[in-house]
């Protein structure tokens, strides 16, 4: 198969690249003249930008995987051209290549009513910005379904080695001291096993303009969805503690400080990833579980071992680069 893949330098990028020339594929990583390029090996570059659309063109590609986004900086300019409009422009671009779109349950909102998994026939209702990009990064594709045969993959939390946002959370967990932003439930699913799903959603169905909200859209994840206390706890457990103390933020501590933490990075004209107003709606709105039962039925799609096992080997690569 000859694929393109968006985003390639990126967490989650870097995983499927490397899953993909490990299934002999041959890969070409649409890449911006400044990218590092280090850590990908056995891939051919590009150099691209998904908002320009004189860069790209993938016609004699079998398959191109979209995985380009803007993750910080809300209110930046740049942040709804990229998540949105960089989804219209590499789906025009693609000619006869299928596109799989990886976007993010961000995009559908938190579980609803509270505690019932959300299936990919549920109504998205982002709340917040970041969600509110990505869904309209789905609805430019669906808009061009018509031309381009396109799958969407919305991902939840996602974890594993090299990954930077969950780094912190093991930093302190592996010192037997949690604090998490919230008691509630959440969805995981390890890079690993999602960017199987990422591949296995190029043979999956695919959306139509005026198709259920549910066709062409999977979501990944594990069977169970721990409370943000009891990932903290087995994160411990992960890393070798017996006893992890967990402390919650109060909700009014933690609201206020995304705001003050976003004015902060407005000011500095800086990415704070930990904390903005944005990731104080998300952890404020309730629990965050998806139902994959979708990619089990029609992919054959689960993850390859368990969550806590997960994360024992997430820990031990996080102890053997010498983050933790």
């Amino acid at each position: 198969m000859k694929a393109l893949v968006t985003g390639a330098t990126g967490f989650i990028g870097r995983h499927l690249c490397k899953a993909l020339v490990r299934a002999g594929d041959d890969v070409t990583a649409l890449v911006r003249a400044s990218s590092n390029r280090a850590a990908l090996d056995g891939v051919s570059f590009r150099v691209g930008d998904v908002n320009d659309p004189s860069t790209l063109g993938f016609d004699g590609y079998d398959v191109v995987f979209h995985l380009a986004a803007m993750l910080g900086q809300p209110w930046h300019p740049q942040f709804m051209t990229t998540n949105a409009t960089g989804v219209r422009n590499v789906a025009a671009a693609c000619g006869g290549a299928r596109l799989v779109v990886v976007s993010s349950m961000a995009a559908a909102g938190p579980s609803t009513p509270l505690g019932r998994p959300r299936t990919e026939d549920d109504a998205p209702s982002p709340v917040s910005r970041y969600g509110a990009s990505k869904l309209a990064g789905e609805q430019a594709a669906r808009e061009l379904s018509a031309r381009t045969k396109i799958t969407i993959v919305r991902p939840p939390i996602v974890f594993g080695g090299g990954d930077q946002a969950m780094l912190p959370l093991f930093k302190f967990a592996a010192r037997g001291l949690a604090i998490v932003p919230t008691r509630a439930s959440m969805s995981l699913v390890h890079v690993e096993d999602l960017v199987e799903l990422v591949r296995a959603a190029a043979r999956g169905e695919t959306i139509a303009p005026e198709a259920a909200p549910g066709q062409g859209v999977y979501f990944a994840g594990f069977d169970e969805a721990p409370s943000f206390p009891s990932l903290a706890s087995r994160v411990g457990l992960a890393c070798g503690r017996s006893r992890t103390r967990v402390v919650s933020i109060p909700r009014a501590v933690l609201a206020a400080g995304g705001a003050a933490a976003e004015r902060w990075a407005k000011w500095r004209n800086s990415d704070f990833e930990l904390l903005s107003g944005d990731k104080a709606a998300e952890a404020l709105a309730g629990d965050w579980i998806v139902s994959p039962a979708k990619a089990h039925r029609q992919l054959g799609w689960r993850p390859a071992t368990t969550l806590d096992e997960r994360l024992r080997e997430t820990a031990e690569g996080y102890r053997a680069s010498g983050s933790i």
